[in-house]
C-alpha cells in the first residue's frame, strides 16, 4: 500500500460510505498529485494530499447524489417527504437544503419550482434536474427562498409503519419538535433503544440543540448528529461529530494505526456548522499541520499543534437514554 493510503481510504470512506469509491477516490489522488508536482511544491505534503481526497470525494459524493436525482420516483424515494398546507408535495434532499415542490394529479406528479443549495449559495429552478444534463437555475437570495418555505407550509403525515397496515394511524401531535423526531426514532428504529441524547446551546441564541448519539462507528460506540429549531421547525446541522468542546465546538476526529491524526473543529453560526480549527500529523514524516478559522494547514512544531489541540477542552455532556426523553 502506498503511503498514508490507509488514512485517506478511511476518510474517503467516512465521507462516501462506500469502500470500493473511497479506494478510487485514492487511487486518483496520486494520480492527480503526480500530475501537480511539479510545478506544485506544497509546503506540507500530507495536508496537501489530504485536501486532494477530499476534493475528489466529496466530487464523487455530489456526482452520486446527481445521478440519483434523475427522475421524479427516485428523488420522491431518497428524500424527505412533507405534505404542504395547500396540497403540494414538499421533497428535501437528505444531504443539503435543497427542497423540491410537486403538484400531485390525476396523472402523476408535476414539478413546480426547486430550491437548491450548493457550496453555501442558494438557486431556484423551475425544471426538475435531470442527470447529466446540467441545472438550469438562477441564484436568489436567504430571504427569497425562505419567502418560498414560507410560501408552502408543510404539515406533518401520519406516517405509519407496515408491520401495523390496518390499523388506526396513531398521529400523536408534539409541541416540542425534537419530541417528534425523539418519538419517531423509538418507533421505527429498532435500535433506537440504545441511543442517547443531551441538550446544549452551542451558538449562545437561547435555543438548545439536540445532540443525538445515533450514528454506528464501528467500534461499539455512536458518534452524534446535531439538530436545531428554525422557524418552529427541527432541522439537522450536520452529523458525523465524535466530541463535543468547551464554547460550543464540535470535534470530529480520527487517529489511525499508523500513526497519523486528523482533528477538525466546528463552530456553529446561522444554523450551520462551520469549520474553524484543523490539526492534522503525517504518520510517515510525523510532521504536524494546522489551519486556523478554516484556512488550509501549514507545517508547525508540534508544540504549536498541541496547543491549539489543548484549546479545545473536551467536555462530557449529561446523556440520557430516547425513551427518556419527554414526549410532549
Amino acid at each position: 500500500m502506498l503511503p498514508m493510503a490507509g488514512s485517506s481510504t478511511v476518510w474517503s470512506h467516512r465521507i462516501l460510505n462506500n469502500r470500493e469509491d473511497a479506494q478510487e477516490c485514492v487511487s486518483d489522488t496520486y494520480l492527480e498529485t503526480w500530475q501537480a508536482i511539479p510545478p506544485k511544491r506544497p509546503a506540507y505534503f500530507y495536508a496537501f494530499l489530504s485536501s486532494i481526497c477530499h476534493h475528489l470525494s466529496f466530487n464523487r459524493l455530489d456526482w452520486r447524489m446527481a445521478a440519483k436525482r434523475h427522475a421524479e420516483v427516485v428523488a420522491l424515494v431518497l428524500g424527505t417527504v412533507a405534505l404542504c398546507q395547500d396540497g403540494v408535495v414538499a421533497v428535501q434532499d437528505p444531504l443539503s437544503e435543497s427542497r423540491y415542490y410537486f403538484q400531485p394529479g390525476d396523472t402523476g406528479m408535476t414539478f413546480l419550482i426547486g430550491l437548491e443549495e450548493e457550496n453555501g449559495r442558494l438557486y431556484l429552478f423551475t425544471q426538475l434536474p435531470a442527470w447529466p444534463s446540467p441545472s438550469v437555475r438562477e441564484e436568489t437570495t436567504a430571504q427569497q427562498a425562505q419567502a418560498l418555505m414560507e410560501a408552502h407550509p408543510q404539515t406533518e403525515l401520519p406516517w405509519q409503519l407496515m408491520t401495523r397496515y390496518g390499523q388506526p394511524v396513531v398521529a400523536p401531535s408534539y409541541t416540542d419538535p425534537y419530541a417528534a423526531y425523539i418519538a419517531r426514532q423509538l418507533d421505527w428504529d429498532p435500535d433506537a433503544g440504545q441511543y442517547t441524547y443531551a441538550k446544549m446551546d452551542l451558538d449562545a441564541d437561547g435555543i438548545d440543540e439536540l445532540l443525538c448519539w445515533e450514528i454506528p462507528d464501528g467500534t461499539g460506540q455512536y458518534r452524534f448528529r446535531v439538530h436545531t429549531i428554525h422557524a418552529g421547525t427541527r432541522r439537522t446541522i450536520g452529523d458525523g461529530f465524535d466530541h463535543i468542546c468547551e464554547g460550543g465546538i464540535l470535534e470530529v476526529s480520527e487517529e489511525s494505526g499508523d500513526g497519523g491524526a486528523y482533528y477538525q473543529y466546528y463552530k456553529i453560526e446561522n444554523g450551520e456548522a462551520v469549520p474553524t480549527d484543523k490539526v492534522v500529523q503525517d504518520p510517515t514524516t510525523r510532521y504536524w499541520g494546522v489551519g486556523r478559522d478554516g484556512s488550509p494547514c501549514k507545517t508547525v512544531w508540534e508544540s504549536e499543534a498541541r496547543e491549539v489541540l489543548a484549546s479545545h477542552k473536551r467536555i462530557t455532556p449529561d446523556r440520557k437514554p430516547f425513551a427518556q426523553y419527554p414526549l410532549q
